[in-house]
């Protein structure tokens, strides 16, 4: 279906939310292909997939840097404005995804499922906003700041980022990885379209006998 690539792609957040964007690219490329995927199941995939393509391009200035071992001839302000759009980029993208995976969920009676990627999807979304208004108002404050002050800053920043960034990327790939579980069970990895199309509608009508029982 999608779910393992999806899955796959986004171990690269463990770089990315804590650390940057210096690997963004690579997550994306990969997440492109699984939403290529995903998106005749849902629109929400499909719309992230924009997004992912975006990240993807937004990410090649970092990944060029390192790659090449120098420095590109791009300004701090605009690299600064680079990485900013990535965060907001992020941010819709996590929504789209998140969004996508949690009607499904709701669509085949997968309540935790659907719970899970609601909630994450607001810290998600939460955590990205912080990063970008931390990318905004850098240049600004540690320039204005003693030196001594301004390093501090920058190392409590970072180890925040790092802390709160590893825990929001792992509780996103545990979800991920029950999306992938309990949407491709094992040896159903190749479903097809309408395959899965029917064991959406098997689940909502096995729900619905669900609940008839219990009024009865």
């Amino acid at each position: 279906m999608g779910f393992g690539l999806l899955f796959i792609g986004y171990i690269f957040f463990l770089y990315v939310l804590p650390v940057g964007p210096q690997f963004l690219s690579v997550g994306a490329s990969i997440m492109l292909y699984a939403l290529y995927k995903l998106s005749r199941y849902h629109a929400g995939f499909r719309r992230a997939a924009y997004l992912a393509l975006l990240l993807f391009f937004l990410g090649l200035p970092s990944l060029a840097e390192i790659l090449l071992e120098a420095s590109l001839p791009i300004s701090p302000s605009a690299s600064s404005c680079i990485t900013a759009a990535a965060w907001a980029a992020l941010i819709v993208f996590h929504i789209f995804l998140f969004g996508a995976i949690a009607d499904l969920a709701k669509r085949t009676s997968l309540f935790r499922l659907q719970v899970a990627a609601t909630q994450n999807r607001l810290f998600t979304a939460v955590f990205c906003g912080f990063l970008l208004l931390n990318e905004v108002l850098t240049l600004l404050l540690i320039s204005r700041l003693p030196e001594d002050l301004g390093a501090r800053v920058i190392l409590y920043v970072f180890l925040g980022k790092v802390l709160f960034g590893l825990l929001i990327a792992g509780l996103n790939l545990v979800m991920l990885y029950q999306a992938y579980m309990r949407f491709c069970p094992p040896g159903a990895e190749k479903r097809g379209v309408d395959e899965y199309e029917s064991f959406i509608a098997s689940k909502k009508t096995s729900t619905s006998s669900d609940k008839e029982d219990k009024r009865k």
